[in-house]
């Protein structure tokens, strides 16, 4: 066969994902008990949730409202996709199905108007009986540095719809259970993350948050229009701008 000069592109090898794990609790079964436990947690989150809302059934601990939802998108890979990120599906000029959802992060359906961060979840659908879900948010880094801190938050503020409620939850719940100066930087990382009105979904940008074990740290989803994040007041419907009529 002639040569053509064309080489394939040579596709790093990397560790098994094993070498790179540390389990909570020193093993794969202290980790799922904990991973259970605070499963449990979670679960009492929404039925406070639901009792203070008033809502008829129980909704999700987080996301609970969409503003969009889609399931005919395309998930697509660069045609120069680098090799040190071709791993598993991701391949050169890779296409898939995918189903979308953009949401607000409360777990009550609360008004567009209220600050809050901002979700998007992406499930692409590789083959029949395999998918994968890409998560990401609307601000760089999470208010929690772990799981634990994570569910801590949600109990301290569930339920609370009143400032004086969520103030109680915020300064005087949450320090009790993951310590003042814990409870001092996830307060401020959340302000910081909902100090501003979202003018669209469509101009927003998502960060996946925590580091994906593909080949890179972290994921970053971009808006394909530029425009304004910042709205200093808030309309009705205000996140749906430039998406996708329902």
């Amino acid at each position: 066969m002639p040569d053509t000069g064309q080489r394939e592109r040579s596709v790093p090898q990397y560790e098994p994902y094993e070498a790179h794990e540390a389990y909570e609790g020193g093993s794969p079964e202290a980790e799922r008990l904990l991973f259970e436990k605070l499963a449990r947690e979670l679960m009492g989150v929404q039925r406070a949730q639901q009792q203070a809302s008033g809502a008829a059934q129980l909704l999700r601990t987080f996301h609970a409202k969409a503003a969009l939802g889609v399931d005919n998108a395309r998930l697509r890979f660069h045609d120069s996709l680098p090799p040190e990120l071709c791993v598993g599906y991701a391949r050169p000029g890779a296409t898939y199905p995918a189903v979308v959802r953009l949401s607000n992060e409360s777990g009550t359906a609360r008004h567009d108007a209220t600050p809050d961060l901002r979700g998007m979840a992406v499930r692409v659908q590789v083959a029949p009986g395999e998918s994968h879900d890409l998560l990401a948010t609307s601000f760089p880094v999470s208010h929690a540095a772990d799981a634990r801190e994570f569910v801590a938050f949600a109990k301290a503020t569930a339920g609370a719809d009143t400032t004086v409620e969520r103030a109680f939850g915020l300064f005087v719940r949450l320090p009790l259970a993951v310590g003042w100066g814990a409870a001092d930087r996830m307060r401020r990382n959340v302000h910081t993350a909902t100090r501003y009105a979202v003018g669209s979904l469509a101009r927003e940008t998502f960060w996946s948050r925590g580091a994906i074990l593909w080949g890179f740290g972290r994921a970053r989803a971009l808006p394909a229009a530029p425009g304004p994040r910042r709205h200093p007041r808030a309309a009705p419907r205000q996140l749906r701008p430039g998406l996708p009529p329902p």
